[in-house]
């Protein structure tokens, strides 16, 4: 996180790493299931920092941090119904790039099928992807394949985009109300919309609830994949249908960064048009 390197300098502590070189084999983050990998945690430390500034120690912990995600599992291991819950991080196919297509497969559930292509992947434990006649794809890979596709910012159709200004779009979806220690409280129900400047539920013609982009203080994923947003209003949460919350995520934060750059320029402009104004004004 951004501050730890305040923190160490605060603390004068001496830092040891522990670096868990194969959860992400274990138990991915899609994963519903672990599988049998051992798990290698490795030590390394301790080191002091009397001299050095936040920053660099901040590029230093995250360097020290960071494990090869490309690496194979190591010694015996075994998985079941691996690709159970992966339809929700690979949100679309990394062959055709249709959305919300992938579905767990095969007896052993280890496999993943897209249903618009038909292009069919066996994961191993090392997480990749293996498909006959195709070089092997690293599941990391495959989402970043999935993610350029798209661009930046992205959009779901060029032609949704120009005509209507939509960026996208899924029908069964909706926004609630968190309450502490209760269910979301249900605001709108309908089309969920994402254009440039908002995100919204349609029901048929009528808007039924809005919310601007500029207006989103936070977006988080919390666990179980539960897509938050925290607004002026309070805290709400996204049904997004039979997309996964995972490409809202990705979607709207984009585009809720490009809202807030635009609108900081606006204020910028405003400023300078008001203080043109002022100084026209006290000219003698």
């Amino acid at each position: 996180m951004p501050d730890i390197g305040r923190l160490i300098k605060r603390l004068n502590a001496k830092v040891i790493y522990a670096r868990i070189k194969t959860g992400h084999q274990f138990q991915p983050r899609w994963a519903d299931y672990p599988r049998w990998v051992p798990v290698h945690v490795e030590y390394d430390g301790p080191y002091e920092y009397p001299d050095w500034d936040t920053d660099d120690l901040l590029e230093e912990v995250n360097r020290r941090l960071r494990i090869d995600h490309k690496q194979p599992a190591p010694g015996f291991t075994l998985g079941f119904r691996m690709a159970e819950g992966l339809p929700a991080y690979l949100w679309a196919c990394p062959d055709c790039f249709e959305p919300a297509s992938l579905d767990p497969s095969g007896a052993d559930r280890n496999s993943v099928s897209c249903r618009a292509c038909g292009a069919t992947w066996t994961l191993d434990t090392s997480n990749r992807m293996k498909r006959p006649g195709h070089e092997v794809l690293w599941v990391c890979d495959a989402l970043d394949r999935i993610v350029d596709h798209y661009g930046v910012p992205p959009i779901l159709s060029a032609g949704r985009y120009e005509s209507a200004g939509v960026v996208l779009e899924v029908e069964g979806a909706g926004v609630g109300r968190v309450e502490r220690g209760k269910q979301p409280v249900q605001l709108a129900a309908g089309r969920l919309v994402l254009d440039a400047a908002a995100l919204s539920v349609h029901r048929g013609a009528e808007v039924v609830w809005s919310c601007g982009l500029d207006e989103i203080r936070v977006l988080n994923v919390e666990l179980g994949n539960v897509l938050q947003l925290r607004t002026k209003a309070g805290l709400l949460q996204l049904d997004t249908g039979e997309h996964s919350t995972l490409m809202w995520e990705h979607f709207v934060e984009a585009w809720r960064l490009l809202a807030l750059e635009r609108a900081a320029e606006a204020r910028k402009v405003r400023v300078a048009a008001e203080r043109a104004a002022l100084s026209s004004e006290s000219q003698p």
